[in-house]
């Protein structure tokens, strides 16, 4: 009996005795947490009218558990497991207080205000798993202090403002996974010591200051699924090992100084290459050289590839037989040649950008039918010849077309008005002969056509529907007719350039009654006569108003109301009488109303123009002296 009683009591000495433990473990994490409460606040962004209420209201001890707190997550023990208070928003700093919380496993205070470094005293929190502090305004380095987070499987610091170098203890991570710490400012090489992270599947380091080669040590990364790099200062090769790695999805080098491909690279027997790469991106480096012959081969699983703005030579290669790619940009290169047959296999593509190259040679025949998926085409400032592929409108989810600046003949095709997705052509600077097909008018989606420098005849329909025109470019073609009244319904209307042909008639006033949005109007060198008609004074937003060498001869318009008008050329018409100007139009640089038949004196108001750089009255019949304001107001004035 006596020694029932005795273990009685030493059960109720152990079990008081953890209690008062316990207790104080909790008492010592809630004034952790309170210190940090007392370093942040509600942060109501400017857009945000409404104060915001405290998001940590209710961190209180004489109210509620700290387990029941906002954002806090306990064991069963009571003891913090996890602090996660991502985007309340809070303002303020981290307290070094949060290193006391030994049982932290997450700690998430991404997408806040948050300022000021990260305390060392972090990498006490040697359970900790995930670290997210994404997303905030934090400064200085990253402490050395974080390599003890032996426990850490993913560590994010994308988005602040953290400095230096990487520190060589983040080599410790021996069980991390993801590691991203983009878009900060981090310096120095590119370390070797991140190849014995051998459990990483994600690393990016995109858009900081990292210089140097990437190291050969990456190579141990077997576990890595993407790698980002984009937006540092690299240079060097493009290592092969990561060009066909076994694990590699996504590879990210775009915006760095590489320079060219591993000679390496094309020792390898693509039969043997059973890599997993499907985004490569190596656009805006300084690769020279050619694009290895057989590199579509090589990464068979590849479904993006950009190699935008490099100084590559040399062909397009040939493409596989079991080509799986989506995205094709090889766009601002040097490439010559023609455009492979093969490209026809990659029959899921649905953009292909092979533009500002030096490309020769016909477009394949049969691009529209088996490329039937293409949404993008643009094959812009090339010297390709040849007429515009019959298959071409079967590509029924085309939204966008640019065939400008090569040398391409024939006709425009009636059939391209067909495609519903339509939402911008562009096929200016070639030799299409021919009349513009009336049913390009009446594309109701259409947001941009560019048919300008050819030689395309005929006039312009009277009735159109073009509902979502922003731009409309028929300039520098044999063009005749009057301008059609119709235009003026797309209330979309931004830029409209019918320059350079041989329309008559007078300018519709519905251009300035319904396309108010009008922001670039040119009608130069056409045979137009009449007025510049009121209701143009009423495009608040013009800024561009050139209307030179036509015929007309009285000005209704009021320029007072276009505050952004910047360049004005009336030049070489028929205006007579006064000319009515308002120094409201202050923003005008360029204003050029010689060769007409103005009998005026120059106003004062001129002088209010500030921004004036080139003013021209000559060849008018002027009277009169110069106002004296000019040469004191307008000191940058050419005349």
């Amino acid at each position: 009996m006596a020694a029932l009683l005795y273990c009685l009591c030493f059960l109720l000495t152990v079990f008081q005795g953890g209690q008062s433990q316990s207790s104080q473990s909790s008492t010592l994490e809630a004034s952790a947490l309170l210190e940090f409460k007392r370093g942040v606040k509600a942060f109501s962004p400017p857009w945000i009218l409404d104060v915001l209420p405290d998001p940590l209201a209710n961190w209180d001890v004489s109210s509620t558990s700290l387990c029941n707190w906002t954002g806090i997550a306990c064991n069963p023990q009571g003891r913090v497991v996890s602090l996660a208070l991502y985007n309340i928003p809070l303002k303020g700093q981290i307290s070094s207080s949060l290193g006391s919380l030994e049982f932290l496993e997450l700690l998430n205070l991404s997408s806040n205000y948050l300022s000021g470094g990260i305390p060392s005293t972090l990498g006490n929190c040697t359970r900790l798993q995930s670290l997210d502090l994404t997303f905030n305004n934090l400064n200085g380095k990253i402490p050395e202090s974080l390599g003890q987070l032996s426990m850490l499987q993913s560590l994010f610091l994308d988005g602040n403002l953290l400095g230096g170098e990487i520190p060589s203890s983040l080599a410790r991570y021996s069980r991390l996974e993801k590691l991203s710490c983009c878009c900060n400012r981090l310096s120095g090489q590119l370390p070797s010591f991140l190849g014995q992270l051998r459990n990483l599947t994600l690393l990016d380091l995109s858009y900081n200051s990292l210089n140097g080669s990437i190291p050969r040590g990456f190579a141990n990364l077997s576990s890595l699924e993407e790698l980002n790099l984009e937006g540092n200062d690299l240079e060097g090769e493009i290592p092969t090992f990561l060009l066909v790695s076994k694990s590699l999805v996504g590879l990210h080098l775009h915006a760095n100084n590489l320079e060219s491909f591993s000679s390496e690279f094309q020792e390898i027997s693509p039969e043997n290459n059973q890599g997993r790469m499907e985004v490569l991106e190596l656009g805006y480096n300084q690769i020279t050289g050619s694009i290895p012959s057989q590199f579509f081969s090589y990464l068979p699983a590849l479904k993006f590839i950009s190699l935008r703005n490099n100084n590559l030579t040399g062909g397009i290669p040939e493409f596989g037989d079991h080509c799986v790619l989506e995205t094709i940009i090889l766009s601002t290169n040097n490439l010559t040649g023609e455009i492979p047959e093969s490209v026809l296999h990659c029959s899921q593509v649905t953009k292909l950008d092979l533009s500002r190259n030096r490309l020769t040679g016909v477009i394949p025949s049969e691009l529209g039918r088996n490329l039937s998926a293409l949404t993008n085409f643009d094959v812009a400032f090339n010297t390709l010849d040849g007429e515009i592929p019959v298959s071409l409108p079967l590509c029924i989810k085309m939204s966008r077309i640019d065939m400008g600046v090569n040398n391409f003949t024939g006709q425009l095709l009636p059939e391209i008005s067909k495609l519903e997705l339509l939402s911008n052509f562009f096929i200016s600077t070639n030799r299409l002969v021919g009349t513009i097909p009336l049913e390009y008018f009446n594309m109701a989606n259409l947001g941009t056509l560019d048919l300008a420098r050819n030689n395309l005849w005929g006039s312009l329909p009277q009735a159109c529907n073009l509902a979502s025109i922003s731009k409309l470019d028929l300039s520098f073609n044999s063009l005749t007719g009057s301008i059609p009244s119709c235009l003026g319904n797309s209330s979309s209307l931004w830029t409209l350039d019918l320059s350079g042909n041989q329309i008559s008639g007078e300018i519709p006033s519905s251009l300035g009654a319904n396309a108010s949005q009008l922001y670039y109007l040119d009608l130069s060198q056409n045979l137009l006569v009449g007025s510049l008609p009121a209701s143009l004074g009423n495009c608040s937003s013009l800024s561009i108003l050139m209307v030179a060498r036509n015929q007309l001869g009285k000005i209704d318009m009021d320029f007072s109301q276009i505050h952004s008008l910047v360049h004005l050329d009336l030049s070489h018409n028929e205006f007579e009488r006064d000319l009515v100007l308002s120094s409201n139009t202050s923003n005008i640089r360029i204003a050029n109303f010689r060769d007409n038949r103005f009998s005026m004196m120059i106003p004062e108001s001129i002088c209010g123009w500030t921004a004036l750089t080139l003013l021209s009255f000559s060849y008018n019949q002027l009277h009169g002296s110069i106002p004296s304001c000019i040469w004191s107001s307008l000191p940058q004035l050419k005349t």
